[in-house]
């Protein structure tokens, strides 16, 4: 078969506890894992894949159609739960999907795409499929029948140089509640952020007492928005807080109201088509158009008005109503500053009816500077405006302090030089949280304090990048 090149969906597989089951059971672990690799080898090859790579007790496939990639993965996995010929043998297979570029060279695959799936699978539990936003952004109308995409927030995986929004798949025959990914590196703390959390927490109090409110969280990339706002996403979901985030694309051509989409998405992950129903309300047409297959929602006439019509919006907005009455929800707009015009007008519409709801909206961006230029040019004139709502309260996110980042150090190269290393690196980063963690890891920047600080070739064309 011919190899997929260029952008390509990589699936990673392992089973979950393998080692012990080796120990325990090392002869019914054998015959087991001879099924496992044909189920898997077959649900890839069913769907036009290629395995390229079966070390451990997993295997790594390439898709050059990401829609083939997910009902792979789907299919192994109903496989794997229904097969009866493990030996007393219960295989957990955990899987991981993302899309990106990557080289092949006789016949194994090459790029930091490979790492992101890898990194993804590793996060995640037995019976679980992950998937990173790039591969959800490309099935999300295309689901096999049954399937949503429940949304997990966004997750640091380990070695990787940003955060990544994280979506589970979620299928009826599948189990669908996991703990907590294992996501955040051990040695990735927060610190310094004591101020936001706190104000923070204010709108949650505020939206369990059925005071709703609009946070706009604003920050210089690299600051730790994200992290901030997994920290935030934990302790709310730990307080009984249903969260939902969108993601907005740098990307042009990305579908109007792409952020709303994932946010509906996660709110109905799990529900049945009745619960659905009731939590789209009388308007539930008018969604149609946004909501992943699989809800069962179609439209009951030929009249569509255009995405920013007042019907849709009032539509979404009592979908959010319901939802938050039901049970106190947050809702997370990622990197608003790429938003498009319609996704900034719901936005504002939104604001206008969150007073007596026990809905909490928090957006994250990069404001503009003096002269700069966003997306069509509306952002400015859209924060004006929403800034001018009661409920809404901006928060900036400043670089870390010193003393922070010595805390950090301490981590890093231990007591006796986290203050001058620590130090230094504040003064040449000004605390920005992805340069400080970045330069702690890279070996060699602190062998000798007086050495300057070299940042590492990878770091700073993440850095060019983002900033």
């Amino acid at each position: 078969m011919e190899l997929p090149t260029g952008t390509v969906t990589f699936l990673f597989t392992d089973i979950e506890g393998s080692t012990r089951l080796w120990e325990t059971a090392p002869q019914e672990m054998s015959m087991a894992l001879a099924r496992h690799d044909e189920i898997l080898r077959t649900a890839v090859e069913q769907h036009e894949g290629y395995v390229f790579s079966t070390g451990g007790d997993g295997v790594a496939a390439a898709f050059g159609r990401s829609g083939n990639a997910v009902a792979a993965a789907l299919a192994a996995q109903l496989s794997l739960a229904a097969d009866e010929r493990t030996d007393g043998v219960s295989l957990k297979v955990r899987m991981g999907l993302h899309t990106g570029e990557a080289d092949e060279r006789a016949g194994d695959y090459f790029g930091p795409a490979l790492n992101t799936a890898a990194r993804l699978m590793a996060s995640g539990h037995g019976g679980q499929v992950l998937l990173s936003d790039s591969t959800a952004a490309l099935v999300r109308r295309s689901l096999p029948q049954g399937c949503l995409l429940r949304g997990l927030g966004p997750h640091h995986l380990k070695d990787l140089p940003s955060v990544s929004e994280v979506l589970q798949l979620v299928h009826p025959d599948l189990v669908a509640e996991f703990p907590a990914l294992r996501s955040l590196e051990p040695g990735l703390v927060l610190v310094g952020r004591d101020r936001e959390l706190f104000e923070l927490g204010s709108g949650l109090d505020r939206a369990a007492g059925g005071h709703g409110s609009m946070w706009l969280l604003a920050g210089s990339p690299g600051v730790g928005k994200s992290r901030l706002l997994l920290e935030f996403a934990r302790r709310a979901r730990g307080r009984g807080f249903r969260v939902a985030t969108g993601r907005c694309l740098e990307q042009e051509g990305s579908p109007a109201l792409w952020p709303w989409r994932q946010v509906l998405a996660g709110l109905l992950a799990g529900c049945d088509p009745v619960e659905v129903v009731s939590l789209l309300g009388p308007a539930a047409s008018d969604l149609a158009d946004l909501l992943p297959e699989g809800t069962g929602v179609r439209h009951l006439s030929d009249d569509r008005s255009n995405s920013t019509s007042f019907r849709l919006m009032e539509a979404m907005s009592g979908t959010l109503r319901r939802v938050a009455g039901k049970q106190p929800t947050v809702v997370v707009l990622d990197d608003v500053h790429w938003a498009d015009a319609s996704s900034l007008a719901a936005l504002q519409f939104v604001a206008g009816f969150l007073e007596d709801t026990h809905l909490m909206i928090l957006a994250t961006l990069c404001p503009p500077g003096p002269g700069e230029s966003t997306r069509d040019g509306r952002l400015q004139e859209f924060l004006g405006r929403l800034l001018r709502e009661p409920v809404t309260t901006w928060l900036a996110v400043d670089g870390l302090d010193e003393q922070s980042v010595r805390t950090l150090a301490e981590r890093y190269v231990g007591t006796a030089a986290a203050a001058s290393v620590g130090s230094r690196i504040h003064r040449e980063t000004d605390g920005n949280a992805f340069l400080v963690t970045e330069l702690l890891r890279s070996a060699g920047v602190v062998a000798d304090p007086a050495d300057p600080l070299m940042v590492p070739t990878t770091v700073r064309t993440v850095v060019e990048t983002r900033l």
